[in-house]
């Protein structure tokens, strides 16, 4: 019992010692976390409020409630506020956001007719299809230059039919060809394309053994990932029947359909595929039962948004607007959307926590002349807390040890005495 009583002190004296060195390894949650709030809604309702939640002064959207706004740049921010404005209008609810601000804040992208992120030089504007759909979508696509667009996009096919997606690419690439064609689907100008020129690119990356599609004629493999980009920029162009789908099908169905369960996004892809290509009834009505479970499961009752995976839905900081967007999405596809009408439990208010950004490492400036004593300074501040807990630590180890030896020393006394 006298060596547990030793160590015990020892331990404590320790942990007094290192108290003033320790520092709390994650930040305290905000009040509003710990609200107790919750409330019935739908399932629809939940997933709207989530996302307008996300709207910020300026029109855009942030991905998350616990995404740090300064980490995200312009380009993914464009696209969050896309995926906000698809979901909701899936959703009947594009008067539930700041419809204005949406729209001007889109418009700061748009330059002669491309799509040119701000602070970015001109040689790098884009493809400007999803900056132009999502006009569409909010009835404003009529605050755009037609003329212009077309001027543009045109500009960026090459010989082998295909568009480039950016400025500075030098070959055609599928999301190039997407991209470009669903600028002209957006403004109404398909009829200025070529598509005999088109089908000719589409064909080059299409493989008749897999019903895949690569993204460039120099691409070193077929991907599964790819077949959205062709099969939206088929149907755009009305020549969905100018390819043979069955093997496609067969493939999603069969040899990838495991790849439907990898996250929300890719469900996303395959079901976008079997839609436009009336295939979506073909899907096993098992596979389907799964399919939407799956993704009602993804639905967070923490705050109403989606994660990507069921087993995340209980970590607030997975909930994410592409998430949210993706199920609406798919359930759409499905046929489904009723089933966002169910009732459904939220615990809190969603909210935009507006987390710092971490830290930038910090890089030491060259020494100067006469630095030594600030070096010094540094090494002292960041060596003599070690030191402290090193010297602590020896000093209880040498107080245990003579701790102990006293203990034997009174042992073999008592014996003696005893003897």
């Amino acid at each position: 019992m006298a060596t547990v009583r030793c160590i015990s002190r020892a331990v404590i004296l320790l942990l007094i010692l290192m108290a003033p060195l320790c520092t709390p390894c994650c930040p305290a949650e905000p009040e509003a976390q710990r609200e107790d709030a919750s409330y019935i809604t739908t399932r629809r309702d939940a997933a709207i409020e989530f996302i307008k939640a996300m709207q910020m002064d300026d029109g855009s959207f942030v991905p998350g409630p616990w995404v740090p706004r300064a980490e995200v740049g312009p380009y993914w921010m464009m696209m969050t506020t896309w995926e906000a404005v698809r979901a909701l209008h899936i959703l009947g609810a594009l008067n539930a956001i700041d419809r204005e601000a949406v729209i001007e804040f889109l418009l700061r992208y748009y330059k002669n007719g491309g799509c040119l992120d701000p602070g970015d030089e001109a040689d790098e504007a884009y493809q400007p299809g999803t900056l132009l759909h999502a006009l569409r979508l909010l009835g404003a696509i009529g605050r755009v230059d037609r003329d212009e667009v077309v001027s543009f996009v045109l500009s960026m096919q090459n010989p082998d039919g295909g568009f480039r997606f950016q400025i500075l690419d030098r070959s055609s690439s599928l999301l190039g060809t997407r991209k470009a064609i669903e600028a002209l689907w957006a403004i109404g100008a398909l009829d200025v394309v070529d598509r005999a020129k088109v089908l000719s690119f589409m064909r080059s990356i299409y493989d008749n053994e897999t019903g895949l599609f690569r993204d460039s004629p120099r691409g070193y493999h077929y991907d599964v990932t790819d077949l959205e980009h062709a099969v939206l920029t088929l149907y755009w162009l009305d020549a969905l029947d100018a390819f043979n789908w069955t093997k496609t099908i067969q493939g999603l169905l069969t040899t990838w359909k495991d790849y439907f369960f990898i996250c929300l996004g890719v469900m996303s892809d395959h079901l976008t595929t079997l839609y436009y290509i009336g295939a979506i009834d073909e899907i096993p009505q098992e596979l389907r039962d799964k399919l939407i479970s799956w993704i009602l499961k993804c639905q967070s009752h923490i705050n109403g948004g989606f994660v990507s995976k069921p087993g995340m839905a209980n970590d607030e900081r997975k909930t994410g607007v592409c998430d949210t967007s993706c199920a609406v999405e798919n359930l759409y596809y499905l046929g489904e959307v009723k089933l966002l009408y169910e009732s459904f439990e939220v615990e809190k208010k969603p909210t935009y926590y507006n987390p710092p950004s971490p830290p930038e490492p910090q890089i030491p400036p060259p020494s100067d002349e006469g630095a030594d004593g600030d070096i010094m300074a540094e090494l002292i501040a960041e060596w003599l807390p070690r030191l402290v807990a090193i010297t602590a630590g020896v000093l209880i180890g040498r107080y245990i040890s003579s701790s102990m030896r006293q203990r034997r020393r009174r042992r073999r006394t008592r014996r003696k005495v005893g003897h």
